[in-house]
This record gives C-alpha cells, sequence and structure tokens, in this order.
C-alpha cells in the first residue's frame, strides 16, 4: 500500500485557506464535505484519490452552486 495522506494543516496551506474552513467542510454532508478519512481524531487526506479529484474539480471550475466559494464571488 502506497497511500500518501496530508493533514488538515497540509491541505489549508496547499488551498490557501484557514484550518477551520477546512474542518468545517469535514464536519457536514454533501457537495462541500471533502473527501476525507477518519483514524481516531485524526483528519486525513488523500489528494491521489478520484474522489477528492472530483471535489477539486468541481471548485476549480467555478465552485459548487451555493457554496462559500461561489457566494464570495
Amino acid at each position: 500500500m502506497n497511500m500518501k495522506f496530508c493533514t488538515v494543516k497540509d491541505l489549508a496551506s496547499e488551498l490557501g485557506v484557514a484550518e477551520s474552513w477546512i474542518y468545517d467542510r469535514t464536519r457536514t454532508n454533501g457537495p462541500e464535505t471533502i473527501p476525507h478519512a477518519k483514524f481516531g481524531k485524526y483528519v486525513r487526506f488523500n489528494p491521489e484519490s478520484p474522489e477528492f479529484r472530483r471535489w477539486l474539480e468541481a471548485h476549480e471550475k467555478g465552485g459548487i452552486v451555493g457554496s462559500d466559494t461561489q457566494r464570495a464571488l
């Protein structure tokens, strides 16, 4: 198994958002939820997973309708 998971801090830094923004999107359901795995209290992300790539692609194309990102535009 050769998976590379990243932390909330890693992902927040890569996306240029606050860690709290990332955490908020792991606590909800729906199109805004960032695909993630939980290991006890630890939240991790697999940026190579198809689910994560689809989520990122949806946001790169102008965001999900009704999202915080969309409203800010």
